[in-house]
């Protein structure tokens, strides 16, 4: 392919950041989606402030991927209460993909398809073995 889409970002969730790190990335003009990678299976600060953000984001039609820091790890959002408060307001699961697998599928399906439930619909498949 000769063409990505770069309306993408990452954001690294982490216990204690801040509103307005999360208010900045999702406020980017132009965004499409926004790799969240979250800790151990998934999971998430709990703070309301956090869920009401992503839940605006996906309402905005920002599509957010979860996907696991661990090197090794997977995301189940039904394993911990906030993981699945983060599923209940429209964050897909990344399963097990490595954060440059992430970016590289979600690039291209955002440059392949300019309708979000289209990029939803192949980022929740494994296409080439990305994930398990």
């Amino acid at each position: 392919h000769t063409r990505l889409g770069t309306d993408i970002a990452i954001l690294k969730i982490f216990p204690g950041i801040e509103k307005r790190v999360v208010e900045a990335v999702l406020g980017i003009e132009g965004l499409r989606a926004v790799i969240l990678e979250t800790y151990g299976q998934g999971n998430a600060p709990s703070a309301k402030w956090l869920l009401d953000l992503l839940s605006g984001a996906v309402g905005r039609g920002i599509i957010l991927l979860n996907i696991t820091q661990c090197p090794a790890g997977s995301v189940f959002m039904d394993s911990y209460a906030c993981g699945a408060r983060l599923k209940e307001s429209g964050v897909l699961s990344g399963y097990d993909m490595t954060t440059e697998a992430a970016v590289t599928k979600t690039m291209l399906l955002t440059a392949l398809f300019s309708d979000n439930e289209r990029v939803k619909h192949f980022l929740s498949q494994s296409l080439n073995g990305e994930f398990s």
